[in-house]
């Protein structure tokens, strides 16, 4: 005859921990992003068709923000956009459906420039409905008691109008908060005075 234990039996009680939805804002802000940026950053993710473009430098984050966006929004996740066929196709798809691409670029200021010097006619963008998020990471400052670095996000509309703040205008808020040093946003925001 085979004994079992209580913990076998079905005796102990349940743990019922209510699990809390976390959002895309929430995951942002965890990983460095100001509000004001998440914020953005989702309601461009929350579009039905389109493209969404986030560029910036190698390590910053591109593929980890583009991978959230689409677990949290249903957006179509494309991976790198490196050639003209493949930026093409995302943005014929994108005519139709909501897609996340990354592009492998410091900034989104020029992207259209660069797009039309490889032959991508500006009525293909244009009908995509493109929005461009530029990531740029800035290491916290030595007094300000953080575990990671910031993330800024500069958030493009379709007309290139910023969604919320600009890249530089997030730093300025950081620095004078004393969250980052004034020396590390000079080196790593563009157009930071």
């Amino acid at each position: 005859m085979h004994r079992r234990s209580v913990r076998e039996s079905g005796n102990r009680a349940p743990a019922r921990i209510a699990a809390r939805a976390v959002t895309l804002h929430e995951e942002l802000t965890n990983l460095g992003v100001m509000p004001e940026a998440a914020t953005a950053l989702q309601s461009a993710a929350a579009r039905r068709a389109g493209m969404l473009i986030i560029c910036g430098p190698a390590g910053v984050g591109k593929t980890t923000v583009a991978e959230l966006v689409e677990r949290y929004t249903g957006m179509r996740r494309l991976g790198d956009l490196r050639t003209q066929e493949e930026i093409v196709e995302v943005l014929r798809l994108a005519e139709g459906e909501a897609v996340v691409g990354v592009v492998r670029s410091g900034e989104s200021f020029g992207l259209s420039s660069r797009w039309r010097d490889m032959d991508i006619p500006n009525e293909l963008v244009e009908r995509a409905s493109v929005m461009t998020v530029t990531l740029r990471r800035l290491p916290k400052a030595p007094a300000f008691n953080a575990t990671k670095d910031l993330l800024l996000a500069e958030v493009l509309g379709t007309d290139h109008a910023p969604l919320a703040g600009s890249l530089a205008e997030q730093a300025k808020t950081l620095v004078s908060a004393g969250l980052v040093t004034d020396e590390a946003a000079r080196f790593h925001v563009p157009g930071y005075e």
